[in-house]
């Protein structure tokens, strides 16, 4: 989430876009980053015959953990964008992405 909005930032997007196209891309970002996590463990575990998913214990149920954990910080996260950017507060993600700039 706090990749998205560096990179909402940097491409000076940030303060251009609306509240929930900004929302929308710190989930996608988010989730994205965390498919991306899982690919590079599925990776690594088939290449070095390896188990970090733990699929051989609990089938898919880490892998799964994962990207649902990273889903529900990243509505937290945006929820708090959210609130910030409608109330015009700066108390931490609006002050983090101003510190970006």
């Amino acid at each position: 989430s706090i990749l998205a909005i560096i990179i909402l930032v940097k491409s000076k997007y940030y303060d251009k876009n609306p509240i929930w196209m900004n929302v929308l891309f710190i989930i996608c970002i988010t989730l994205s980053v965390a498919a991306l996590w899982e690919i590079f463990e599925f990776t690594n575990d088939k290449l070095f015959n390896k188990d970090a998913q733990k699929v051989l214990k609990t089938g898919v149920d880490d892998t799964m953990l994962d990207i649902i954990i990273a889903f529900i910080f990243s509505i937290i996260f945006s929820v708090i964008y959210a609130i910030e950017a409608k109330t015009k507060k700066k108390i931490l993600i609006t002050k983090f992405a101003n510190n970006i700039k």
